[in-house]
């Protein structure tokens, strides 16, 4: 979900932050994630205290989806297995109708 602190203040925006979310992981973990113009990261704020500096575990991707897949084993082991899933059948079978 959007995080409580979007917009980014003025000060962040100049640095390139474009908003913030906040994720529940499969393991029952709460991620700060900013996405900038240089990609994602986790940051340090919780949902009490902004601090949109960079989180000590360093996770930084151009994707949300390789960094959710960085941040959380469970979603990394679940998403491969979707693609695995879909990769094995037909293209035409993959379109949603």
């Amino acid at each position: 979900t959007f995080s409580a602190w979007n917009p980014p203040p003025g000060n962040r925006r100049l640095r390139g932050d474009i908003l913030y979310l906040e994720v529940s992981t499969l393991e029952g973990n709460t991620l700060h994630l900013t996405c900038s113009v240089n990609g994602f990261f986790l940051n340090s704020s919780t949902r009490d205290k902004f601090n949109p500096s960079p989180a000590p575990t360093n996770y930084k991707s151009h994707t949300l989806v390789e960094l959710l897949k960085k941040a959380s084993h469970a979603f990394s082991s679940r998403f491969s297995k979707l693609m695995n899933r879909k990769m094995t059948r037909h293209p035409y079978e993959v379109i949603q109708q």
